[in-house]
């Protein structure tokens, strides 16, 4: 956590973008919510980015 980078980054009005986001609910959003977003899904994460990563792109 550094004041100063989120100073800059997530509270400059200038620079920073807000993207609401709406989720059909749902266990396999859920899962994919929870693989993304946990602390303790870091390696599920990797796996799924080394897998798939060139297709974020696209969104």
């Amino acid at each position: 956590f550094n004041p100063l980078q989120l100073r800059e980054t997530t509270m400059a009005v200038d620079t920073r973008r807000l993207v609401q986001l709406t989720l059909d609910s749902g266990s396999e959003t859920d899962a994919l919510m929870d693989m993304l977003l946990a602390k303790k899904r870091s390696a599920d994460r990797r796996d799924w980015l080394e897998q798939g990563g060139e297709q974020m792109g696209s969104f």
